[in-house]
């Protein structure tokens, strides 16, 4: 199926990529609330980037679901097939994944790595002003912002139950408000989301994960917006190609 979108201001919609949550799907409701990033552009901007070498690893290899969205899309469309993340990055997903198992739910990744070239086609597609607001990271020669996905320390994800891929709120790749991941935490009519997106946050925070401020679906450990969340100078990744 071809993705279609619509532009309203700077809100991009994707129709039909996540689903809704079932109402008759159980939901924990007494985790600790999300709490509000301490991360924000301009101080990701100020932490000195990562040399780590460590390798990239397959995340199917460690048998952890993957869809990625964007090869629904002819223009974005990747020749690998698989997903890759650092190794360390990918072990702590795989604990997350196993600590879900006893609530019933599992994760599915949606994203990984990212080539600088596929960051460049991929700001080409949404467009610069959702660049300058933050959701999809900028490529130029005087961008002190490493790309999170181009160091393979970011990840785009989602809950999964029975096979559904749900929409915590709004859905992937929607850049409007609600998708920060504390957003919802003042909605008393977005409890089932809130209660999911609590549950995302207990098992990732766990594995020392860091959501990125503006986007719930996108959590990193290593990278620029990670050091700024754990008060770190120096982040441990940066940029890598396949």
């Amino acid at each position: 199926m071809f993705l279609r979108w619509f532009k309203c201001d700077y809100d991009m919609i994707f129709m039909k990529n996540l689903e809704s949550i079932p109402d008759d799907l159980f939901i924990n409701s007494n985790l600790p609330p999300v709490k509000k990033s301490k991360g924000d552009i301009d101080k990701a901007r100020a932490i000195k980037t990562g040399s780590s070498k460590e390798n990239l690893v397959a995340v199917q290899s460690l048998l952890i679901p993957t869809d990625v969205f964007y090869n629904s899309e002819l223009t974005l469309k990747r020749e690998e097939s698989s997903v890759y993340l650092r190794e360390t990055v990918a072990e702590k997903l795989l604990n997350a994944q196993k600590a879900l198992y006893p609530y019933g739910y599992s994760l599915i990744v949606l994203d990984g790595h990212r080539s600088l070239d596929f960051q460049k086609r991929l700001i080409n597609f949404y467009g610069e002003s959702v660049s300058e607001k933050g959701f999809v990271s900028s490529v130029s020669e005087n961008e002190t912002l490493v790309p999170p996905h181009t160091t393979g320390a970011a990840v785009d994800l989602t809950l999964v139950r029975h096979g559904r891929r749900l929409a915590l709120g709004t859905d992937y790749d929607s850049f409007n408000e609600l998708a920060a991941p504390e957003a919802l935490e003042a909605r008393d009519d977005m409890t089932r989301p809130r209660d999911l997106r609590r549950l995302l946050n207990k098992v990732l925070t766990t594995e020392d994960f860091v959501p990125h401020y503006l986007e719930w679906w996108h959590w990193s450990y290593g990278d620029q917006y990670w050091a700024v969340e754990k008060g770190r100078k120096t982040a441990i990744y940066g940029s890598i190609e396949l």
